[in-house]
């Protein structure tokens, strides 16, 4: 099972609420359905945009209620689009800028499981 972060649960929601705003019937948001689309979102690291774009794009093709799956079908075929659309200089820069962030991620991750060696006691010999 993937753990969303805060920020993914925080997209979800926002996702669910702009779906509310579309179909009257929609359920009222709530936390555990955002914390559950926002595990099934996490799968593909879909960001806020995408997502809202895919609940309006659900919305212009169909009266049907939409589900965690038609969002991330959507999502995941407007990033596509985009990056398909994308000129050459333009996915080097966003490759160099999603290789600073996973940097930086690895970074974090592995200064969390460091260990602190500033109040151990110095070994004599």
């Amino acid at each position: 099972m993937i753990n969303p972060s805060d920020q993914q649960v925080a997209d979800a929601a926002k996702a669910l609420g702009k779906a509310a705003l579309f179909d009257r019937w929609f359920a009222k948001p709530e936390p555990g359905m955002a914390r559950a689309w926002a595990q099934a979102f996490a799968r593909f690291d879909l960001r806020l945009p995408d997502l809202l774009d895919a609940v309006t794009l659900h919305y212009s093709e169909t009266g049907e209620h939409i589900a965690a799956a038609d969002v991330i079908r959507h999502a995941r075929a407007i990033r596509r689009d985009r990056a398909e659309r994308e000129k050459p200089g333009e996915r080097s820069e966003r490759q160099n800028r999603l290789d600073r962030r996973l940097e930086a991620k690895i970074l974090e991750l592995a200064d969390k499981k460091s260990i602190d060696n500033t109040n151990q006691p110095t070994q004599e010999h």
